[in-house]
């Protein structure tokens, strides 16, 4: 958004739920028009493609520095981490080919495939999760280094969707007993935001049929319940 302004998501990516697995095919099979939404493979993968650059070396290094801002610390490349991913990327091709064919992409698939597995392989840790939550809570400024890092304008666009698709297929379930914005990853982590008041990050490796943290998942619900945090209570935010 910050490359393109807002519009170009909704053109090339899209915000819509899929009620499918983060990884399934059947999107753009489905809606060929754009992907379903970028907090899901197909729509993660086409987010890479709009980062200006003249290669793919500028381009992840960007988005590296980008991170890094939200995080308030350098965060690295884990290389052996983009290995591993460059040895079993055979689906993330097959998404790739099918957006391309579909022309939802700026870049062939075989420059996007390495610069979105390049910006899946940087490594964090839970208290980076926290501030780049916190950035988002904060309307976009790093509250570590008081630096504002995205326009407080796009913060609503990301926290919508987050609201209606960060935890995969379990979202809908997510907003009615948890009701936070919130990203999940399939290494384990979660991050909830409370607009205008923080952010929550937890890690556990071990995974529910969705793909999120199930102890991750349940602290989340038992803060939300114990301080009110679910952006629909009555009592929102009163402790």
């Amino acid at each position: 958004m910050s490359d393109n302004g807002a519009q170009a998501i909704l053109e090339k990516v899209g915000v819509n739920s899929t009620g499918l697995p983060y990884n399934s095919l059947l999107p753009p099979f489905v809606r060929a028009e754009k992907t379903q939404n970028p907090l899901v493979s197909a729509g993660a993968i086409a987010t890479a493609t709009p980062v200006k650059g003249d290669d793919n070396k500028e381009r992840g290094s960007r988005i590296l520095k980008f991170f890094s801002e939200f995080a308030g610390t350098p965060l690295k490349l884990d290389e052996e981490e983009y290995t591993e991913e460059v040895k079993s990327s055979d689906m993330t091709y097959a998404l790739a080919y099918e957006l391309y064919s579909d022309n939802l992409l700026y870049l062939s698939p075989k420059e996007t495939i390495p610069l979105y597995l390049s910006a899946t392989s940087i490594s964090v840790n839970t208290e980076n999760l926290a501030v780049m939550g916190a950035t988002l809570a904060n309307w976009g400024v790093n509250p570590i280094t008081k630096k504002r890092v995205l326009k407080e304008e796009y913060i609503q666009n990301i926290l919508s969707v987050m609201t209606t698709n960060g935890m995969y297929d379990d979202s809908g379930e997510w907003l009615f007993t948890v009701g936070l914005p919130a990203k999940s990853g399939v290494c384990g982590g979660i991050i909830g935001i409370v607009p205008g008041k923080f952010a929550i990050a937890v890690y556990s490796p071990p995974l529910d049929k969705f793909g999120n943290s199930v102890r991750g998942a349940k602290t989340m619900k038992y803060l939300s319940d114990l301080w009110h945090l679910n952006v629909f209570h009555p009592k929102q935010g009163k402790l």
